[in-house]
């Protein structure tokens, strides 16, 4: 999978965070350690979309006390 330049991973993440009705903190996490990696790091859609993945699992996840 070919990588993109992190302003489109990270339009690519809004996108689909919206899409999934993820909580902004979840999604800005995300955008966040795409804007930090600075291009630095190789990362795809893919990496994107499994971010995005644990995101959502945390979310849905049980709080336990």
């Amino acid at each position: 999978m070919s990588t993109l330049p992190v302003a489109e991973l990270v339009e690519f993440a809004r996108r689909e965070g919206r899409r999934r009705e993820l909580k902004q903190a979840a999604v800005g996490a995300v955008v966040e350690a795409l804007e930090l990696s600075g291009g630095d790091v190789k990362l795809n859609l893919r990496n994107v979309i499994r971010m995005l993945d644990r995101g959502e699992a945390m979310e849905r996840a049980a709080v336990l006390h």
